[in-house]
């Protein structure tokens, strides 16, 4: 079961679910792959 990923935490979100990243989230993940 996955809890995050990378710096994106998914909390009670279920399988096959999504949710827009907040702005705090996609800048963690551009820093985190290098862009």
């Amino acid at each position: 079961v996955r809890t995050q990923i990378g710096p994106i935490k998914l909390g009670d979100l279920k399988a096959g679910s999504y949710r827009v990243l907040s702005q705090t989230e996609v800048r963690s993940l551009s820093k985190e792959v290098g862009l």
